[in-house]
């Protein structure tokens, strides 16, 4: 049986990183990693030439505009880059016969503090970032048959800008961090969605293809921003650094966040033969790495 063909949009973020990394040294897949230099996927013109001739068995777009403070005014060009070159995606791998893999956010949910959020929960996102990755969504259910969506939250890795290395980086040059503990949700590794989409891609050669549609995606287990904190800083040796517990409110965000990102992951533990790693395993592996 032939390479499995990936073509990869923002492969300089997190997980586009960790992707390539992880996916090297595959015989079984034939990686085209690209960035907004080599594809710039606002471009349907650019996006129809590289179907044409690399002919991906996937698309995977890893490519977002995830500022989400910076959303509330730089709304035309989230909207853009998470809703419009989305459509774009949508029509090259509708011609092309090509399944679109795409990542989403927890954002795009309504934030109930008391519910656990399956697939089908309400979607009314509070943020412009929010509203342009659910847009996003509903143009790939609505054109697209060969999908499959992953709403993700709170993710991270050893690469680029996230949460775990903004607390290790604060950790060196303040006497005290603040962090807000009534924000819940379950951290997601990117190294092991990395995996999980690699399952996804070999599935067809072991003849077992999950249904295509709407997956939620993160480690397993529950916390809060604070104790999220707590963990990286014992993990990395730093348990004794001062943390300061504020609320949300106190906090003072441009753009409003979900109080509750509790995602249930039943559907994906159904039709994916993929274990979850508990959130604190994975947060380790993590910053073994980084340390």
């Amino acid at each position: 049986m032939k390479n499995v063909r990936i073509l990869l949009t923002g492969a300089k973020g997190q997980l586009g990183q960790s992707i390539t990394n992880r996916w090297k040294n595959n015989l079984q897949i034939e990686l085209l990693a690209t960035d907004i230099e080599e594809l710039d996927i606002c471009d349907p013109i650019a996006l129809q030439q590289e179907f044409s001739k690399f002919k991906p068995d996937f698309c995977l777009n890893g490519a977002a505009y995830t500022a989400v403070d910076k959303a509330e005014i730089e709304q035309e060009k989230a909207m853009a880059i998470n809703a419009q070159a989305v459509k774009n995606l949508c029509i090259a791998c509708k011609e092309h016969n090509t399944t679109l893999l795409h990542i989403s956010s927890d954002y795009v949910y309504d934030s109930w503090p008391v519910k656990l959020l399956t697939e089908s929960a309400p979607t009314r996102p509070k943020s412009i970032y929010g509203q342009s990755k659910l847009l996003g969504d509903q143009l790939i259910i609505n054109q697209l048959v060969k999908y499959y969506i992953f709403r993700t939250s709170w993710l991270y890795s050893e690469y680029g800008n996230n949460f775990v290395k903004t607390i290790l980086r604060l950790s060196q040059s303040r006497p005290e961090i603040q962090v807000v503990d009534d924000q819940f949700g379950s951290p997601t590794y990117a190294g092991d969605l990395a995996e999980a989409l690699k399952y996804l891609v070999l599935a067809q050669k072991a003849h077992h293809v999950p249904p295509f549609g709407v997956y939620n995606f993160s480690n397993d287990g529950f916390t809060n921003w604070f104790d999220f904190a707590c963990n990286i800083l014992e993990f990395a040796g730093k348990s004794g650094f001062p943390l300061k517990r504020i609320s949300t409110k106190s906090f003072g965000s441009p753009a409003p966040r979900p109080y509750n990102s509790k995602m249930s992951k039943k559907k994906f533990l159904q039709h994916f033969n993929f274990p979850l790693k508990d959130w604190k395993v994975s947060l380790r592996e993590c910053i073994d790495s980084l340390t």
